[in-house]
């Protein structure tokens, strides 16, 4: 069998689409097509949430370096602002 997912568009709205081909014969075959669009929009999703949470992270790595670089009261208020 050989799976394929790809997009196509119905009525203006994209649907992803997964097909899947089995030989049953040298002449015939089984095609069976799903929809995958709640799947593919939900992993898009988790994807947008783990670069923003990454940016985050990142952010809170970089303040907490700068904040054991330096002793001085003032600079580390002007580093925390």
């Amino acid at each position: 069998p050989v799976t394929i997912e790809y997009p196509t568009r119905v009525d203006d709205r994209e649907l992803w689409m997964s097909a899947t081909l089995s030989p049953i014969s040298n002449q015939t075959a089984v095609i069976v097509a799903r929809d995958i669009t709640d799947r593919v929009n939900a992993q898009k999703e988790l994807e947008q949430r783990v670069e923003e949470r990454t940016r985050e992270l990142n952010t809170v790595l970089e303040v907490s370096r700068n904040l054991v670089a330096t002793l001085d009261l003032n600079t580390l208020l002007g580093v925390i602002m």
